[in-house]
């Protein structure tokens, strides 16, 4: 059995001090920390999770809520694929060092409030770090005067894979047990930036399953993320329609 999995039932749904949107951000992020063993067995055969020095093999990663995302002006809900093993392990103050942390709140050692609070903020501060940011959200989010402190953050599949790894099945696979409806209907997004390639997308249509289309601004796949000016111009074109049609 997973040692993890007595920790799959929820947290309450009004712990002090949190608002209800946090409080059900725990509920999500407890349930994918916690990873059921059926899941867990299956991501591995189907190539993610990647063996990888000091990174925990049971934990999942739920992504992030942005610490401003409830006070934003525009609530943007940006996706990526999956992380890679070195931003857990070889960056510098790299997400490996939040291991720790999501243990201890799974042990009840460290509060939700704490967990939140500490979890969320260590994110934000590392997620500019990250080609997925540098290359494609920062550069057209900042258009916007929007920073990661204030957007919600989350990929397709929640483990992580070494560097060439093929992914897609894993990402398949992460789109059934935790769907991405299940977050954007949690976070009420204006719009929703993904970064994927679209071979992905025809691979495992689950992974847009009952989310509206028009909210929905894609990057062109790119190999490397390697967008273009162009490129850029065109996503920041269509989230602006996308914003202002929000309102």
């Amino acid at each position: 059995m997973n040692r993890l999995s007595r920790y799959r039932p929820p947290i309450s749904r009004s712990p002090r001090g949190l608002s209800s949107l946090k409080a059900d951000w725990l509920i999500h992020a407890r349930n994918v920390v916690a990873c059921p063993e059926k899941h867990r067995k299956l991501c591995e055969r189907v190539g993610g999770a990647c063996a990888a020095k000091g990174v925990d093999p049971d934990l999942r990663r739920p992504g992030m809520l942005g610490p401003n995302y409830e006070e934003a002006d525009h609530k943007i809900l940006c996706i990526g694929q999956i992380h890679l093993a070195t931003e857990w392990v070889e960056a510098r103050d790299n997400l490996g060092s939040l291991q720790p942390l999501m243990k201890r709140w799974l042990d009840g050692a460290e509060s939700d409030e704490e967990f939140c609070d500490k979890y969320n903020d260590a994110y934000s501060t590392l997620l500019p770090q990250w080609g997925t940011w540098t290359k494609a959200f920062g550069p057209v989010l900042r258009r916007f005067g929007i920073g990661p402190r204030g957007v919600t953050h989350v990929n397709f599949a929640r483990c992580w894979q070494t560097s060439g790894t093929r992914v897609y099945d894993a990402t398949g696979a992460c789109a059934e047990e935790f769907p991405t409806r299940e977050i954007y209907d949690l976070v009420e997004p204006d719009a929703v930036l993904v970064l994927s390639g679209a071979s992905v997308f025809q691979a495992y249509p689950s992974l847009m399953r009952g989310l509206p289309n028009s909210e929905w601004a894609h990057f062109p796949g790119r190999r490397s993320f390697a967008f273009s000016a162009e490129d850029i111009a065109k996503t920041v074109e269509r989230l602006s329609e996308k914003l202002v049609a929000s309102r």
